[in-house]
């Protein structure tokens, strides 16, 4: 039967092929691809030249390295020596041609965080207070850049009153905000690019920190000068596994549209997260001690 495939299943119930294990005979071998399967399940295998059905579901369906001769300690030909392969990259995938970065002017050392956050917040729970010492002490956390400052709430007095509502004041600090730094991160990845905005075919914008419609990607992309035909796509509150979203919907606009070049934007402010610190929610103080603003962006090419 000529047939270039090679066919390995198992009536064992203790192989796991997918960690690694070969299974054990019986098997119908060719020479140029395995295929692996798993017990007790019914299923009909179809390769070219040859039809099989057997009992077993298909896991695995990998080529084989070429089998290479070795020479043992006596000199003779080792006929089960397999010669590592080095895998080649498949055309088509996304490559990542430029990443950009931007954060808000204001800069806190962490050293420095406890003092002025209760100052602002005028909080005088030293309970609270040296826990939050703690916890920074152990984040490893240096430095962090925020857009809240001390004109924002002088502003905005009512953003340190405990229970006051106070979302319409945060979107309209954290919407342009947001925006302000996606462009100054995608500015500095197109410069590292070295290529003009109107070569970007498609947008990727990734926020937790605003919410309005339109939504921040066509704010950016009008900033910005892209082309009217861009493809975009916005991802909110995501919250922290946003920018690997992000990263996935980047990747698959890539390789799914060749000759597309996507640009990835994530922004992010704690503005909408700032409150004065209370006992009723200790989970305020994780936040307070690990998060920082900023915005991040990556171009993709296929």
């Amino acid at each position: 039967m000529a047939s270039k495939f090679q066919i390995v299943y198992s009536n064992s119930h203790q192989q796991r092929p997918w960690q690694g294990y070969r299974p054990e005979p019986p098997v119908v071998k060719r020479d140029k691809a395995i295929l692996y399967a798993k017990p007790m399940q019914k299923c009909l295998v179809a390769v070219p030249g040859i039809d099989i059905s057997f009992n077993q579901s298909v896991l695995l369906l990998v080529k084989p390295p070429p089998v290479m001769s070795k020479r043992d300690s006596n000199g003779t030909h080792d006929k089960n020596y397999v010669t590592p392969t080095r895998r080649i990259p498949t055309p088509g995938k996304a490559t990542v041609l430029a990443m950009g970065k931007a954060f808000p002017s204001q800069l806190i050392p962490q050293d420095r965080l406890v003092e002025g956050y209760f100052r602002d917040t005028k909080c005088e729970d030293l309970a609270i207070k040296e826990k939050l010492e703690r916890l920074c002490k152990t984040t490893t956390v240096k430095t962090r850049y925020t857009v809240m400052s001390k004109e924002i709430l002088d502003k905005y007095p009512e953003l340190v009153t405990e229970g006051s509502p106070t979302i319409k004041q945060r979107l309209e600090i954290a919407n342009p905000a947001v925006v302000e730094m996606a462009m100054e991160a995608s500015l500095a990845c197109f410069k590292e690019w070295g290529r003009p905005v109107e070569d970007i075919t498609h947008l990727v914008y990734v926020s937790s920190s605003e919410i309005r419609l339109p939504g921040g990607d066509l704010y950016l992309a009008t900033k910005l000068g892209l082309r009217s035909d861009v493809g975009r796509v916005m991802l909110y509150f995501l919250g922290c596994y946003g920018g690997v979203t992000g990263l996935r919907v980047a990747k698959d606009i890539a390789e799914n549209n060749p000759g597309s070049r996507v640009l990835l934007t994530t922004s992010e402010t704690t503005i909408l997260g700032f409150r004065p610190p209370n006992k009723m929610r200790p989970y305020d103080l994780v936040g307070a001690a690990l998060f920082g603003d900023g915005a991040c962006s990556s171009d993709y090419w296929n």
